[in-house]
């Protein structure tokens, strides 16, 4: 192999190479079929946000937002449109940050973005404890 048709070699495989590591790394997030059933202590210094009405948190991929003095919100942080965990709770609707798709608090998808609807979880509060879950 002449030494010209050698690197031209070299230089295609290494391009592909790099490519297929660009799509790799662009790929969507996976969306996990596991349970959501967890409970978290809101005196617990890493849930602070949650202190305030309006402010929200991301745990163990649910995005969970505080509603009232005593009302709880929680949704997948996946969204359905693309499947990026780009998911916020911003004044009074579910927004995916990366598309603007958004949703109402049921879900209910407000544009054509978020017209599949988005994955809601029940809450129950009992005392300082608030578990999220899904009903069945």
């Amino acid at each position: 192999m002449k030494r010209r048709k050698f690197i031209e070699n070299i230089c295609l495989a290494t391009g592909c190479v790099f490519a297929v590591g660009g799509l790799v790394a662009c790929e969507k997030e996976e969306v996990s079929s596991t349970k959501v059933d967890f409970s978290i202590d809101l005196n617990d210094v890493q849930y602070a946000d949650l202190q305030q009405i309006g402010g929200f948190i991301i745990h163990q991929n649910v995005v969970i937002a505080r509603l009232d003095a005593s009302q709880y919100v929680a949704a997948t942080v996946v969204c359905s449109h693309e499947g990026q965990k780009q998911i916020r709770w911003v004044g009074d609707q579910w927004v995916c940050l990366a598309h603007l798709a958004a949703f109402d608090i049921r879900g209910v998808g407000l544009n054509k973005h978020g017209a599949k609807g988005l994955t809601i979880y029940q809450t129950s509060l009992v005392g300082n404890l608030l578990r999220v879950y899904q009903s069945i």
